[in-house]
């Protein structure tokens, strides 16, 4: 299956260095701190990340997301895309840029009062919700039980177009007072956690809908063949001929044979 010789390797040391302190393309940056160029796999695909690991013998510097699984994401193989509605297959770059870019759609500049505005707090309450809308409350977590703050969420209407947005608590928690209808909602996009997001995510009129978003983070450092492409060659004592039955040690001389056997079965 293409892809599992990339999967055999990964970053054994990682490096601390930051991926936006670096110049470059989404692609190949360069390090300012060692001047090595650092390439982003999951932002290849499958075919050009092996081309570029497995082509010479030369060290590189790598950048990537490993699934759950145990698969290097690429651009042919994400990690998980999304299903519904008109935003089905939007990249990690778009959902980067909408991350990022995205502003609330009702935002109100300072220096106007606000009508008619529910209150926002931690605990997801709200004042008085408005008629034909409902609430997205949810959770950005990093890692199991471990949410991140000041996290960029969006949600995109999946009929309009239109994009609303919030951060998240220091708990990782949000919540969004939408319009009725079905949204793309996306999080992540901020160095080193990759982008995701989900669509067909439904809010109801006077109802709340809850979503959990999982980021994974960005793998860099110098890519190391951990498993070799061809198995290794038998190991020399497998090559003994077996210890004659007459021996003193008997009983030890069928044990090592059936050892020897048994090896050679799974090494085939």
């Amino acid at each position: 299956m293409s892809g599992r010789r990339l999967d055999r390797g990964g970053i054994v040391s990682p490096c601390p260095v930051s991926w936006n302190s670096m110049s470059g393309t989404d692609v190949t940056r360069t390090c300012a701190t060692c001047a090595r160029q650092v390439h982003d796999l999951s932002a290849m695909t499958t075919a050009k990340a092996e081309a570029l690991l497995f082509s010479s013998n030369e060290r590189i510097c790598v950048r990537y997301v490993r699934s759950a699984d145990g698969t290097i994401q690429t651009k042919d193989r994400p990690a998980r895309a999304i299903q519904k509605g008109p935003y089905a297959g939007l990249s990690a770059a778009a959902l980067a840029a909408a991350v990022a870019l995205s502003q609330p759609a009702c935002s109100t500049p300072s220096n106007q009062p606000v009508a008619n505005e529910p209150q926002q707090t931690p605990d997801r309450s709200r004042a008085v919700g408005r008629a034909g809308f409902g609430t997205l409350a949810g959770r950005v977590d990093v890692s199991r039980n471990r949410g991140i703050e000041d996290e960029r969420v969006v949600a995109i209407n999946e009929a309009t177009g239109d994009e609303h947005s919030t951060q998240t608590t220091r708990d990782g928690e949000f919540s969004l007072e939408l319009p009725a209808g079905s949204y793309t909602i996306a999080a992540g996009g901020n160095d080193p956690w990759f982008p995701a997001g989900e669509g067909g995510v439904v809010v109801r009129s006077g109802g709340m809908s809850t979503i959990v978003i999982q980021l994974s983070a960005h793998a860099m450092g110098e890519y190391r063949h951990i498993f070799p492409d061809t198995p290794p060659p038998p190991l020399p004592e497998l090559n003994e001929p077996p210890v004659p039955a007459s021996s003193s040690k008997s009983s030890i001389a069928e044990m090592w044979n059936h050892l020897i056997e048994r090896t050679k079965q799974l090494l085939r």
